[in-house]
């Protein structure tokens, strides 16, 4: 018998043959550490569930706070819109005036007098001033549809008659549909030149306004009597 096996079995005998850890002794423990595991696996998931739901609830704080700091951008179409509006039915001005004195006076293309001939062209003048300022803010077309369909009415009658047009209230509203379409109510105000007594009139129309913020079409629904009014004299 070598050194080795004489250890061991003194060993043994001091100890005892029997291992340390039993099997049952291993059973035990395992049990004891699985029950603490299922002990604090519920508290652990909680704390997770509830730091996921803070930081979602932070993150969506944060976002809406940003969109509520940053306030929508304005609608540059309606600020196109409360332009045309406030030069159309503001007026007339002494620029406006000595166009239509120049368009009063101009000489048809074809034949002799007003009546033997068509004016083909406006004269320089006026065309000068809805360039200036009607232009920018139209197509080519809704820029000629306008005209051709008064557009400039309400200025031309003010100057002839003497009145003096202002506006008071404007309302402008996008409507809920496909394509940049907008409500619009003006309430003008309009009086004789040199007189204090003045009188309001409401304006109804409708404009559409192209991807490039042009207007390309221009509606009106009714002028509550400002031109008939205009040209009575009251």
């Amino acid at each position: 018998m070598n050194s080795n096996e004489q250890l061991k079995m003194a060993m043994d005998e001091i100890i005892g043959i029997e291992p340390l850890v039993r099997e049952e002794d291993k059973t035990k423990f395992l049990t004891r550490v699985h029950k603490k595991q299922k002990t604090y696996l519920f508290p652990k998931l909680l704390t997770a569930l509830l730091f996921i739901g803070l930081a979602g609830w932070l993150l969506f704080l944060a976002l809406n706070s940003g969109g509520l700091q940053q306030a929508s951008p304005t609608d540059k179409n309606i600020k196109t819109i409360e332009t045309v509006l406030n030069q159309m039915f503001t007026g007339p001005s002494k620029e406006f005036s000595e166009a239509m004195d120049a368009w009063e006076n101009a000489v048809p293309e074809k034949g002799e007098g007003i009546n033997s001939g068509i004016i083909t062209s406006t004269p320089e003048p006026l065309t000068q001033y809805t360039d200036k300022y009607f232009k920018p803010y139209f197509t080519e077309e809704g820029l000629t549809d306008y005209i051709n369909t008064g557009g400039l009415m309400f200025l031309m009658q003010a100057d002839a008659k003497g009145y003096e047009l202002k506006v008071n209230d404007l309302k402008i509203e996008k409507l809920e549909m496909e394509g940049n379409y907008y409500d619009f109510t003006v309430t003008v105000s309009y009086k004789k030149t040199g007189s204090d007594q003045q009188n309001t009139a409401k304006v109804t129309g409708q404009i559409n306004v192209n991807d490039e913020g042009k207007i390309q079409v221009f509606s009106m629904f009714g002028d509550g009597g400002l031109l008939q009014k205009m040209t009575e004299g009251r």
